[in-house]
């Protein structure tokens, strides 16, 4: 028996560990899609699927691509430049994808 028909009173899910996928179909199958609110990580096409289909809530995750070119272009800065950024910590963005950005964080 699945831990949601065990848990009626259930109202959320925060997914930390990945199955995003399953554990919405859980949701649907159980017809609690519109009384459980899933939360997860990660801009995965299937997330950004679940997030506008209102199945995920919302979803927390990073930008690799823009991660991977703030890093790079500070370690080309200092290379050529001799540039010490000002911190001694680079703070990179966390993105919260929801139905109305969803698009636009993948697309990024």
């Amino acid at each position: 028996m699945s831990i949601i028909k065990l848990n009626p009173n259930l109202k959320g899910i925060f997914n930390v560990a990945g199955c995003t996928n399953d554990i919405a179909r859980a949701i649907i199958d159980c017809g609690k899609q519109n009384e459980i609110k899933l939360i997860c990580y990660n801009f995965t096409t299937e997330v950004s699927d679940l997030v506008t289909q209102h199945i995920v809530d919302f979803t927390i995750g990073i930008l690799p691509k823009k991660q991977g070119l703030i890093a790079m272009e500070t370690l080309i800065n200092y290379i050529l430049t001799n540039h010490i950024p000002a911190k001694n910590r680079i703070v990179t963005p966390v993105y919260i994808g929801i139905d109305e950005n969803i698009k636009w964080i993948v697309d990024n």
